[in-house]
């Protein structure tokens, strides 16, 4: 079936009439960002994830940040008006550096933020599971209470398992799992929302079942090359009424904004065989540079379009990649005739891309934490 685009963007679907300048951001006249509801909270359709800020190290996830260009990065976001952040202590240092923030903001200033944290992790040293499994109903109480006091917080609003196999998925949602744990850190006001958060798409609708989980976290699969989301677990979502965090609509950089196969290089990404997806993208970012187009703007709007999806995390490292997101994000839509052009472009390659092209994550073969 020719995959087509959503008609909200078709219909170019207003979001703001220009960018904030650099004077704009100084006097404090920027445009407000826009939000939508994420289950119980308001977050702002933009919001950053610390799989960007949290790597030390060149070879982790998306390159190494130092501790002053990640927290440079958080105190950008939130002055540029993003008020959800996700972290995981997968990513690294992402929870600690995002403690830091904030320690040295003023209460009434982190009271309008949201955070975002993960259980079942297990990535030593930042994670803590008490020496229990993480998939345990102890694993995920002593994770939780590790990752508060990373984080210089006495509360989560979000909690989401993170990545499961089949076999810990299972184990966490039978009687005495994890499952229980952070149903009663939720009835005790430690936790506000539940979900999870994985790449796996049949655990996403297993886990709807669940009826205390109000968010899905969906990864790398709702984007300009890849949406195996949008026919079976964003409709369910819908139906479950089960709010979306869009993570890697520019699929860990690929669409981000330079040169795909530059973008690309950076990180454990330098070592994956995807030849065809890089050329893809590339063809898409050309495609856009000769209509003066940003391919991160194009991408961005494209994962906002879906109905399921509340907000789309983005994993950016630096201050300066914040302005550079946000102010994409606040120029003029794109409009219909750019995205019937682009349909017609690149529709029918993008539904025919064979799907051992794209990369996938293997929880039990992977080293990305270490």
């Amino acid at each position: 079936m020719r995959w087509s685009l959503r008609r909200g963007i078709a219909a170019g679907r207003s979001v703001a009439a220009a960018a904030a300048t650099p004077a704009q951001r100084m006097m404090g006249t920027q445009p407000a960002l826009a939000t939508k509801a994420l289950g119980g909270l308001e977050v702002t359709r933009v919001s950053l994830g610390g799989a960007g800020f949290g790597a030390a190290e060149e070879g982790q996830i998306y390159g190494g940040v130092s501790d002053d260009e990640a927290v440079a990065c958080v105190h950008q976001a939130i002055e540029r008006g993003i008020n959800f952040i996700d972290v995981a202590p997968l990513y690294a240092e992402a929870e600690k550096r995002l403690g830091y923030v904030m320690k040295d903001i003023p209460s009434e200033q982190r009271d309008t933020l949201h955070i975002s944290s993960k259980v079942g992790d297990h990535c030593p040293p930042w994670s803590d599971n008490g020496g229990h499994h993480p998939m345990s109903a102890d694993g995920v109480r002593h994770s939780t209470e590790h990752s508060l006091k990373q984080l210089n917080l006495d509360r989560l609003d979000v909690l989401l398992l993170h990545d499961p196999t089949a076999a810990e998925l299972e184990q966490f949602i039978a009687p005495g799992g994890g499952m229980e744990a952070m149903v009663d850190l939720k009835r005790q006001g430690v936790v506000t929302e539940l979900g999870l958060g994985c790449l796996e798409l049949h655990y996403h609708t297993k886990f709807m079942a669940q009826h205390e989980s109000s968010i899905a976290l969906t990864v790398n699969d709702y984007n300009l090359v890849r949406r195996r989301c949008e026919h079976e677990v964003y409709p369910k979502a819908i139906e479950s009424n089960v709010s979306v965090i869009n993570a890697g609509c520019f699929y860990m950089g690929l669409l981000g904004g330079l040169p795909p196969a530059e973008s690309f290089s950076m990180g454990f990404k330098s070592t994956l065989e995807v030849d065809d997806l890089i050329a893809l993208a590339t063809r898409m970012f050309y495609w856009c540079e000769a209509r003066d187009v940003s391919l991160r703007k194009a991408a961005l709007e494209f994962a906002l379009d879906h109905d399921a999806v509340s907000t789309a995390l983005i994993g950016c490292r630096t201050a300066n990649e914040v302005d550079q997101l946000l102010d994409d994000h606040l120029s003029r839509a794109l409009g219909s005739e750019f995205w019937a052009d682009f349909d017609r472009q690149f529709g029918k390659e993008v539904a025919e891309f064979p799907e051992a092209g794209h990369w996938f994550y293997d929880k039990e073969a992977s080293d990305i934490g270490n």
